[in-house]
C-alpha cells in the first residue's frame, strides 16, 4: 500500500475524530479571520451577507414601523446600534484536539450608525475604529496614549461583516445541527433571559462508532496489503472514547445570539476538557454608548 494512500486514510480518520469533538464544541467558525490578520475580501463578505439575508415578513396587525423594529430586534441586532462585552477562549476546536489550555481574551464592540469601535486583548491590547467613508470601510488602528491612528482602507463590505467574522466563533453563531439540542432550562446572562440547550450524548456515541468502523477498515486494508498497522492502532487508542456534550445559552429574541457556551469532553489520550468557551458579560442595544467611540478628530492620522 502506498504511503500516499495510508496518509489519505489517516487524514480521514483524524477528520472524523475532529468531528466527534466538534459535536460538543458546537458549530462556530473555527477558521475565522480577524481584524488583526488578513481581512475578508469584499466578495466573500457580501456572499456571507446574502446567505443570511432571510427576514420574516412583518405581522399584518402591526403598524409598519413597529413591525420593522420587531423584525430588526429578532434578526438584525448585529446591524443595529449596541454595546457588547465578552470573554472568549481562542481556537476551541484546536484545543479540543490537543488538550491544551487556550488563551482567554476580552472583546468589546460598540457600534453606532456607521462607526464601530472594537477592542481585543488578543496578542496584547489592540483598539480599532472602523468607519464608512465614501462608501468604503476605513480602518483606524489606535495608539490612544500617543493620540495617533494608522488609517487603511479595508476590503470589508460593511461593519456587519467585520462583526460576523470576529464573533463567528462565539456570540454570532448557532449549533451546526439544532436537532441535536435538548432544552434543559433558562438562565439570565448579562441581563438577557436565555434558553439553555444541551447537545445529545447519543449523537456523539454514534460518531464514535463511525470513527471506530473507519479505523478498523483502514487497519484491515493495511494488513491485506502487507502494510504495518502499528500507527493506525496507536491512533485508534489515542482517539478512543473521545466525545462529550456542549451547553448553549441562547437568546430566543434575537437571531444567532449565543450568550454563553460550555463544553465538557474527553479529548485525545483520555484528557478531559471542561470549560466555558465564551460568555457575554454585557449587552445593550441602542446608541447611548456613542461617546465611547473615540473621536478621531483628536488623533494624528497616519496613512
Amino acid at each position: 500500500m502506498s504511503g500516499k494512500t495510508v496518509n489519505m486514510k489517516k487524514t480521514i480518520l483524524t477528520c472524523l475524530a475532529a468531528a466527534l469533538m466538534l459535536t460538543a464544541c458546537g458549530g462556530g467558525n473555527s477558521s475565522k479571520q480577524t481584524v488583526n490578520g488578513k481581512e475578508a475580501t469584499k466578495t466573500e463578505a457580501q456572499a456571507g451577507d446574502v446567505q443570511e439575508a432571510e427576514v420574516p415578513a412583518p405581522e399584518i396587525d402591526q403598524e409598519p414601523e413597529q413591525a420593522l423594529e420587531a423584525v430588526r430586534e429578532k434578526t438584525d441586532w448585529i446591524s443595529g446600534d449596541f454595546r457588547l462585552e465578552l470573554e472568549e477562549v481562542l481556537d476551541v476546536p484546536s484545543l479540543a484536539m490537543t488538550g491544551r489550555s487556550g488563551e482567554k481574551v476580552r472583546k468589546i464592540a460598540v457600534k453606532v450608525k456607521d462607526q464601530l469601535f472594537y477592542s481585543t486583548t488578543e496578542g496584547g491590547l489592540k483598539q480599532f475604529v472602523f468607519r464608512i467613508e465614501a462608501g468604503v470601510v476605513a480602518s483606524y488602528l489606535l495608539a490612544p496614549e500617543a493620540k495617533a491612528a494608522l488609517r487603511t482602507v479595508s476590503n470589508w463590505a460593511n461593519l456587519e461583516a467585520i462583526l460576523k467574522s470576529e464573533l463567528g466563533a462565539s456570540v454570532w453563531t448557532e449549533h451546526r445541527n439544532p436537532n441535536e439540542l435538548t432544552e434543559v432550562g433558562t438562565e439570565e446572562i448579562a441581563g438577557i433571559k436565555c434558553v439553555i440547550y444541551k447537545t445529545s450524548d447519543d449523537k456523539a456515541a454514534d460518531r464514535q462508532k463511525e470513527f471506530q468502523k473507519e479505523a478498523d477498515g483502514l487497519a484491515a486494508l493495511a494488513k491485506a496489503l502487507g502494510g504495518d498497522t502499528k500507527d493506525i492502532e496507536e491512533m485508534k487508542e489515542r482517539f478512543s472514547g473521545i466525545g462529550g456534550t456542549g451547553t448553549w445559552w441562547i437568546d430566543p429574541t434575537r437571531r444567532k445570539f449565543v450568550a454563553r457556551r460550555h463544553m465538557h469532553l474527553k479529548s485525545i489520550n483520555g484528557k478531559v476538557i471542561d470549560m466555558v468557551t465564551h460568555t457575554v458579560t454585557f449587552f445593550e442595544a441602542g446608541d447611548r454608548y456613542a461617546s465611547e467611540i473615540p473621536d478621531l478628530s483628536e488623533y494624528s492620522i497616519q496613512k
